[in-house]
């Protein structure tokens, strides 16, 4: 089998569950944020350990390279420290 296979498969696997549990739940078409364009952008990175995850020995160059100025940055983990 190819990868290509795989592919397919996951993809409709994927399709049929979101048909299956997408009616399950109220789907959102309204948000309270502003609409205001100038409004600061805030950009949220999650991960369920900042720590000791392997996704901590990434998350500092996208840290250090963002301009605080123009965004507020939000980093949400689940780890009680």
């Amino acid at each position: 089998m190819t990868a290509l296979f795989h592919l397919q498969r996951y993809s409709i696997a994927h399709r049929e569950w979101g048909t299956r549990f997408m009616n399950l739940y109220p789907q959102y078409t309204a948000w309270d944020n502003p609409k205001d364009p100038e409004r600061q952008l805030v950009i949220g990175y999650v991960s369920p350990d900042y720590f000791t995850h392997s996704v901590s020995y990434f998350i500092e160059a996208p840290l250090s390279c963002h301009d605080y100025s123009n965004y507020k940055v939000v980093v949400y983990s689940a780890v009680v420290k």
